[in-house]
């Protein structure tokens, strides 16, 4: 790699550290294609494709992210573990799983084959990731988990749902049982990953941020909008104390109604690197008090056609930058920006 090339890559990597640590308020960024693996569910040969793409990744000054492998295999890859037949869903040509189980009793008698299954996505998300330190990065090439969704999620996918929920008011000793065999399980799994990449994880596939695995942990609690307040601070927070307690503050992907769990997060002693929210679903003015109290980052998006206040992603970031001078974001861009947002990037980013 080119000397100059490498000196982006560590100012790059230097920033990022930086903000975790709460030095820098701010960083914005875009995810070129040639970060991200094709969404090949079932077809390796394809996913092999990233290795020739991302041979051809230059860094850019303005745009601060790592080179990294994002082994996307759908929302699957952590129930996949428990059995279940999967197969690609008619019409979407997204991956959908059976349930393993139809009750959480059912589920209590299930065995989760071996994180290191060679059959299984951790298994070959390390294949390729292993097969791309070939190519001009090597050593700094980072590594992104095959989808890692939380112990909510991941239960949910192997039980059958409308069971699991059910069972919260019935056999809610069962469900604790139940819920505390998968956050064990996906611990190790979470833990093999780290030490077969040697401490390259940079988080999970989504969101585009990147956080080094020794600063913290990213996975996904998309059934808290599906939940009440008591409901989640019973059966959600506890478990996700656990994977922040193993691997450190947690960076959450949550893409729908989550804010009237902000008082749960208030009141715990969770530690958080950042939340992800999609306005209008959560809204910055219902999660401010949690940026301010937890110090921690947030990461926003926005569903354009579900609002009317901002005409464009880029006039929503703009806004959220001025207005709230006291949060830190990371603004992670989808595809290749434009000149109007690239100069935002160089804003943001200080170049």
């Amino acid at each position: 790699m080119p000397q100059h090339a490498e000196l982006i890559w560590v100012s790059h990597e230097d920033r990022i550290r930086r903000f975790w640590a709460g030095r820098v308020r701010g960083i914005a960024s875009f995810t070129p294609e040639a970060l991200r693996a094709p969404q090949a569910w079932a077809d390796d040969a394809r996913l092999a494709r990233t290795r020739e793409e991302l041979a051809t990744l230059k860094p850019d000054p303005r745009n601060v992210t790592l080179p990294s492998v994002f082994p996307d295999y759908g929302t699957i890859s952590m129930p996949k573990y428990w059995g279940g037949r999967w197969r690609i869903a008619d019409g979407t040509g997204f991956p959908f799983i059976e349930p393993a189980a139809a009750t959480v009793g059912e589920a209590l008698a299930l065995e989760p084959r071996r994180p290191e299954d060679p059959a299984l996505d951790g298994a070959r998300a390390l294949r390729l990731w292993r097969a791309c330190r070939t190519g001009p990065h090597g050593g700094r090439l980072g590594f992104r988990t095959p989808d890692f969704q939380g112990v909510l999620n991941t239960a949910g996918l192997v039980v059958n749902q409308e069971a699991l929920l059910v069972a919260f008011y019935e056999e809610p000793d069962l469900v604790h049982a139940w819920l505390q065999r998968v956050c064990d399980f996906l611990i190790a799994l979470h833990a093999w990953l780290i030490r077969e990449t040697g401490g390259r994880v940079y988080g999970n596939i989504w969101p585009y941020a990147v956080l080094p695995g020794d600063l913290g942990v990213s996975f996904t609690e998309d059934l808290m909008p599906l939940l009440s307040p008591e409901q989640w601070k019973t059966f959600g927070l506890p478990y996700v104390r656990q994977i922040e307690r193993a691997f450190g503050p947690a960076l959450i992907h949550c893409c729908g109604a989550w804010g009237r769990h902000v008082p749960a997060l208030l009141e715990s002693d969770l530690r958080l690197a950042a939340m992800e929210a999609h306005d209008p679903f959560t809204t910055i003015e219902e999660i401010a008090p949690l940026a301010w109290a937890k110090d921690m980052a947030l990461i926003p998006y926005i569903a354009l056609d579900r609002q009317s206040r901002f005409g464009s992603a880029l006039e929503y970031y703009r806004w959220l930058w001025t207005t709230y001078p006291d949060i830190r974001f990371w603004f992670a861009f989808s595809g290749e920006p434009d000149d109007a947002a690239f100069a935002f990037l160089e804003a943001i980013n200080g170049c």
